[in-house]
């Protein structure tokens, strides 16, 4: 693959390669049928990961045996899913491609067969017994009927086709208004007779089925013998890799009142601050977004209301930004209209899988669908201008806009939400699109059905404030390197590239440096192993084979006739493989650094590359020459950091400086959450339960609501519980932050997991911070009630060395837990606390007992 999968995405491929090499297996054994499930919910990612099992089926992995004459059906119910889909294809694969192994079928296509090798896209519209376009037509010289191809691939290739499914949940099952008759989908999964010339059509033996809705599926395979294992993605694990945004927002009526210019406005300027928002994510390096904002119209809406519409859009963009929103900005996609003129201005028409990468386009008008192909995270402000008769279709589309830009986690939790107007839905309309939302997120995604602009809150003084801001905070290093060789290496490169250091002629440059250290380290692990390594060297370039006469059975005689052993010379090209897994094998580039020093020594060729695949094979290789890149980063470091933080270079080599396990220092940015939900919806079992947030004072953001500045608490009873103690009036609190729980405005803490190889650094967000007055000096508590999940002792030896660390400016850290009825405090700042948490002679539990003290008795 082009791109990175996520760890969730890894183990899914695993899995489905292994089934799917399975099922092949059972086929050509017992003549079983297999559908292969993926269940996985919208923005997971599912066509990324039939890409790689798709290349994993063709030239083989660890789970699934080479199939390099495979032959993939790749069949959906939209043309525009299928163009979208082969486009990710050819975008992330790493050997499919446009012209090479990627179809998709059109007028023009007249196969006999599907290609080997070759992923063909086709769509149930050119099945239908009306596609008259695939069918033998002389007189265009067109001989083969779509149909045909399929059924003579499958009757003749049975063992080597795959057919796969995508959004299976929608065209399964039976035809209503033809009288039950199968859909085409389920033709060409099941068999039947097809549509062309209700010839019989051969059941696949082996289906990929991919769909976020098993339901439908499932019930179309009651009366099926086939076999359908199943691996599903859970929601949780695509929101903790960030793909998906964990917040929804609406705002609906409370009043029947036509108002659709008013909100509209307000649309827009959600759409200018999610603006902002992502352009200062774009200063601190993420990539650029241009966020966008759709809007839902009435069928009979006239060209002139349309008109008005955009007027109001761009002049209130003029207001916030100085310039209106140009024509170009504003499209429709509905359905086979063209371009509209409106007055003066021309509203242009844009398909709605283009959306997304037409980053002109700011505003979007549609009518009824714009769900299937489009894809489009950066729509992050939803006004639906409708009778509240759309629920499904509204979820449908806001699960399409909880994906993230970028497919990872937002910058900012200020932009880990959708935005989403329903003028026209009273509560109890509202909670049918809760409920629908809730299917598609099986409930991980919070609705917020009404929220707050907030401001910096008058009552909390500048001092109280910045008691805050500026805490001493830690990230984790911003990397994506493989080892710490390739660190290294790119680390030398910069520090020429940057001007840091300027290499005369004849001098070595920083890269000639590290490697000549890593070479000389992979000398001295050669020379330590030298018989090993000639051993596996000679093995490597030739092999041994044996030929022996056996006696069949009813020749007179079981014995084996004289055994023959032949020394063959490994073909070149074996060897050429051999090498370049070793070179994968080893870190960075120290495969290609040895061999050419192996040349420079005078060893010839194969033998030079033999000798790198033997050493590829030492145990601990890759361990000691990761650990020579460390060092001399180490030593660059102390050699040339002055310089880089003087020349104010210092972000662009902190991810090098620091390895994956180091935590790199900063300071807390505190910016404005701009909206804070009030109130809030989920689903509880079958119904769905509105829950009003109750509201406190003093907290350093707020909104004014009848003279008094508010904020909400979280809707958690256990954190509610001690941010009430805490707000007693006794505990002299005279500001306080709930901490959110990632950005640049969150105070993150570093601690580890595991040990050994396997120690990982982490980040935690402690719930609180409190600010108080005693006797006349503010001073910063931290508060962190945490239900224990196994990690809890691990975060909370994190914040203790966190607080010693920075005794300066935080006086305590209390780590809150619940034992029975009653809550319980312990101060991890304290030595005593500290040095017990890193034992391990006493549970939490018997800890905050003995050293703990009680907050709320239960």
């Amino acid at each position: 693959m082009k791109v990175p999968l996520k760890n969730f995405q890894k183990k899914t491929v695993r899995r489905l390669l292994k089934a799917l090499d399975d099922a092949y297996r059972i086929w050509v054994e017992d003549d079983d049928h297999s559908a292969v499930l993926l269940v996985a919910p919208t923005g997971s990612g599912k066509t990324v990961m039939a890409t790689e099992v798709i290349e994993g089926l063709l030239d083989g992995s660890n789970e699934a045996q080479e199939r390099p004459t495979l032959r993939v059906l790749w069949l959906t119910d939209s043309p525009s899913l299928n163009r979208q889909s082969a486009d990710k294809m050819d975008r992330y694969g790493e050997h499919l491609s446009y012209g090479k192994n990627l179809v998709v079928v059109d007028e023009t296509y007249d196969e006999e067969v599907l290609a080997s090798g070759t992923v063909t896209f086709a769509h149930i519209q050119q099945l239908t017994s009306s596609a008259s376009s695939w069918r033998p037509n002389e007189s265009k010289g067109k001989r083969n009927a779509l149909w045909y191809a399929i059924a003579k691939t499958v009757h003749d290739h049975g063992d080597e086709f795959l057919l796969v499914i995508d959004e299976a949940h929608k065209g399964i099952g039976k035809e209503k208004v033809n009288g039950d008759r199968d859909t085409i989908i389920k033709i060409c999964l099941e068999g039947g007779k097809n549509l062309y010339n209700g010839a019989e059509h051969p059941a696949a033996p082996v289906a990929l089925v991919m769909t976020a809705t098993p339901k439908n599926f499932k019930d179309a395979m009651v009366a099926s013998n086939r076999r359908t294992p199943e691996e599903k993605v859970e929601v949780p694990e695509v929101q903790d890799e960030g793909l998906l945004k964990p917040r929804v927002r609406v705002e609906f009526a409370e009043e029947n009142q036509k108002a659709h210019h008013t909100l509209l406005e307000s649309a827009t300027e959600d759409l200018y601050r999610s603006q902002k928002w992502w352009k200062e994510a774009e200063d601190d390096g993420f990539q650029p977004v241009l966020p966008a904002l759709v809007l839902q119209v009435e069928n009979s809406i006239s060209k002139a209301e349309l008109g008005e519409r955009m007027r109001t859009i761009s002049d209130k963009w003029a207001e916030l930004t100085g310039a209106g929103l140009p024509e170009h900005s504003f499209a429709h996609a509905f359905g086979d209209d063209g371009n509209f003129t409106i007055g003066e201005m021309t509203l242009r028409k844009v398909a709605a899988e283009q959306i997304e990468a037409d980053t002109a386009v700011r505003v979007v008008f549609f009518k009824e669908a714009l769900t299937t192909g489009w894809d489009c995270p950066r729509a992050e402000v939803m006004v639906s201008l409708r009778p509240a008769t759309d629920s499904t279709t509204i979820a449908q589309l806001v699960g399409r806009m909880i994906r993230t830009p970028g497919a990872t986690h937002a910058p900012d939790p200020r932009l880990e939400s959708v935005m989403l107007y329903l003028p026209y839905y009273n509560k109890t309309e509202v909670k049918k699109v809760v409920d629908e939302i809730a299917k598609d997120t099986e409930g991980a995604s919070v609705i917020e059905l009404a929220s707050e602009t907030t401001e910096q809150n008058p009552t909390v003084s500048t001092e109280v404030f910045n008691k805050i801001n500026g805490l001493p905070k830690y990230t984790k290093p911003k990397q994506g390197y493989a080892d710490d060789v390739e660190r290294a290496s790119d680390l030398a490169e910069r520090l020429v590239d940057r001007k840091i250091v300027t290499v005369m002629e004849e001098e070595d440059s920083p890269e000639d440096v590290l490697r000549g250290l890593l070479v000389a380290e992979m000398r001295r692990v050669d020379g330590a192993n030298r018989q090993t390594v000639d051993k596996r060297v000679k093995d490597l370039l030739e092999i041994d084979t044996h030929r022996s006469d056996f006696q069949y059975a009813g020749a007179g005689t079981d014995d084996v006739q004289d055994d023959e052993v032949i020394k063959k010379t490994v073909h070149f090209r074996d060897l050429d493989s051999y090498f370049e897994d070793a070179k994968r094998r080893l870190p960075g580039g120290t495969g290609a650094w040895y061999y050419e020093a192996l040349i420079t020594d005078g060893v010839p060729g194969k033998k030079a590359k033999m000798r790198v695949a033997a050493l590829a094979e030492i145990a601990d290789i890759k361990k000691l020459l990761n650990q020579v890149a460390t060092g001399q980063i180490e030593e660059t470091q102390k050699d040339y950091e002055d310089r880089v933080e003087t020349l104010g270079l210092s972000e662009q080599f902190k991810a090098i400086w620091y390895p994956a396990t180091k935590p790199v220092d900063g300071r807390l940015a505190i910016t404005n959450p701009g909206r804070v939900a009030t109130q809030r919806a989920r689903k509880k079992g079958t119904e769905v339960e509105i829950t009003n947030y109750s509201l406190v004072q003093k907290h350093i953001w707020g909104f004014e609501r009848d003279g008094t500045w508010l904020y909400p608490q979280s809707g958690n009873s256990w954190e509610d519980a001690a941010l009430q103690l805490e707000l007693d009036p006794s505990r002299n609190v005279v500001g306080w932050y709930r901490n959110p729980d990632s950005g640049k405005s969150a105070l993150s803490v570093p601690y580890y997991k595991g040990s050994g190889m396997k120690r990982q650094l982490m980040l935690m967000h402690p719930d609180f911070i409190f600010v108080r007055n005693v006797e006349g000096e503010l001073v910063v508590d931290i508060i962190d009630p945490h239900l224990d999940h196994g990690d809890s002792r691990d975060k909370w030896q994190g914040l203790a060395r966190y607080a010693a660390d920075h005794s300066d400016v935080i006086r305590r850290a209390i780590a809150v837990i619940r034992i029975g009825e009653t809550d319980w405090g312990l101060d991890v700042a304290k030595p005593s606390v500290r040095e017990a948490l890193e034992g391990n002679d006493e549970s939490l539990e018997e800890l905050f007992r003995r050293l703990g003290h009680r907050r709320i008795a239960g």
